[in-house]
């Protein structure tokens, strides 16, 4: 935790030294080198300065890797040696608000430095061959408890309850004759987490477990003689409620799934297969290009080292379907832990894409793909490409973030003429002016038709003399 912590503040003198001298610059970096093959990761503001961080395990090497934010999806790695390298989910498992790290037997408390407190967890005496799947507050006392499941006989799942004081009561819950991905989730309209439970190809069938703490009714929503054993939720038709995909597994190009439609009152109705291209399992359910609607994106299994080892990009078409609108050729998969996870970084309202598992340039780097705002994906972080300045000029916009009008107070002006353009995180031009003789410049929202631009971030240039340039982020709400 010590090393850690003035690690951090190191990192921050040397920063500060950079930027004062005229030296530093933003590096956008795409891949990253891991101590060891990467597992399971995380997005989540972990230090609460307002960006997000990527927390990755390396369980071969019991490390887990912190790419922490220093601003703009500008990440530097942070190793932290743990008793258990395996991400399960970061969670607030006391009572303040920085998100700590819960692993397969143990969660560790965040200090707020950078350090992590281990605390076990108990595991259930009467079951073996346990996996942790999810961590949500099902009893609703405040604190998340941990949900697992028996992968092997005898199957079934049950809930780690947290008390709240570092103390654990254990109730396994129900046992059934298979249990695969049991995916926990709102699927009714009440305050309590349900859980999705799928079956095997021994044992087809799947259900709802709902959530009425202390007890759970169960309602059987697919008896079908197909083992549909992957189970995703997803509002796929942006009506306010969750409704379910179930994949089955395959190693086909093209896989189907079958969709479930909410209508209401703990009431599924089967709506027809929604076919889709790639893979065994959907990764990143999002809204991937800002239309209101969640998209995917599922990498390929395929190891005949063929275009089909690709991430797909569907598009949310609106209509209870989707539809192909980018495939991205990663190269020669390395390992069965091939997996995409999301989240923003760059601070423009739009996920990211974390690939692991390909050979780039080996198993043991991960690569980030940068969102263009249409949910296709780059190498180039654009945000931060365009943050890259000249940081001569001392110029304060405030308030930010800001609603109806931010202003640029400019120190160090004297008859200069200056220059304000906005973009929006696409390039396109929101907004130019230019001025003469002011120390203050001011920009009150809207387009250059006089329109009110909608809410996200924004890039301010300011020129000044035409020689001096300077970069900066906006967030309007």
């Amino acid at each position: 935790m010590t090393t850690i912590f003035l690690l951090k503040k190191i990192k921050i003198i040397i920063l500060t030294i950079l930027i004062t001298t005229g030296y530093y610059q933003c590096i956008s970096q795409t891949i990253y080198e891991l101590p060891y093959t990467p597992r399971d990761a995380v997005f989540i503001d972990y230090d609460l300065d307002g960006d997000n961080d990527i927390l990755i395990s390396c369980p071969s090497s019991d490390t887990v890797v912190i790419l922490s934010n220093t601003g703009f999806g500008n990440l530097e790695r942070i190793d932290l040696q743990l008793t258990s390298g395996v991400i399960f989910k970061l969670a607030m498992m006391d009572s303040d608000e920085y998100p700590d790290l819960v692993t397969g037997y143990y969660y560790y408390l965040n200090d707020g430095n950078g350090g992590f407190e281990e605390i076990s967890i108990p595991i259930p005496h009467n079951q073996e061959d346990i996996r942790f799947e999810d961590v949500k507050d099902m009893d609703n006392n405040g604190y998340p408890d941990i949900i697992y499941y028996a992968y092997l006989q005898p199957y079934g799942w049950g809930i780690i309850y947290n008390n709240g004081d570092e103390s654990f009561t254990d109730e396994f819950i129900h046992q059934s004759e298979s249990v695969e991905n049991p995916y926990v989730d709102y699927l009714n309209y009440d305050d309590k987490p349900d859980i999705l439970l799928s079956s095997s190809a021994t044992y087809p069938g799947n259900y709802i477990a709902y959530n009425y703490d202390p007890d759970y009714i169960f309602d059987t929503l697919c008896d079908h003689s197909e083992a549909w054993v992957y189970n995703d939720v997803i509002d796929i038709d942006a009506d306010g409620d969750n409704d379910i995909l179930f994949g089955q597994f395959s190693l086909s190009v093209v896989t189907e799934y079958l969709f479930y439609e909410n209508v209401g009152n703990e009431n599924f109705v089967e709506n027809g297969f929604v076919n889709r291209k790639g893979g065994t399992r959907i990764d990143v359910i999002s809204d991937l290009d800002g239309d209101g609607y969640q998209d995917i994106a599922c990498i390929s299994v395929n190891n005949s080292g063929s275009g089909t080892d690709s991430i797909y990009i569907l598009k949310n078409n609106q209509n209870n379907g989707f539809v192909l609108i980018d495939q991205i050729y990663m190269g020669e998969p390395g390992t069965l832990t091939d997996k995409i996870y999301s989240g923003d970084l760059n601070g423009d309202s739009f996920d990211e894409l974390l690939v692991t598992g390909f050979m780039n340039p080996t198993v043991s780097h991960v690569r980030i793909l940068w969102n263009d705002g249409t949910g296709h994906f780059i190498d180039t972080n654009i945000v931060s490409t365009n943050i890259q300045s000249c940081l001569e000029l001392n110029i304060i916009a405030s308030p930010n973030p800001f609603k109806d009008m931010i202003y640029f107070n400019i120190n160090g002006l004297k008859n200069e003429e200056t220059v304000l353009n906005i973009y929006n995180t696409q390039g396109q031009i929101m907004y130019r002016n230019k001025h003469s003789n002011t120390r203050e410049l001011r920009w009150n929202g809207r387009n250059v038709y006089n329109s009110v631009c909608p809410s996200g971030v924004y890039i301010a240039k300011i020129i000044i003399n035409g020689e001096k340039r300077k970069y900066i982020k906006l967030v309007k709400y």
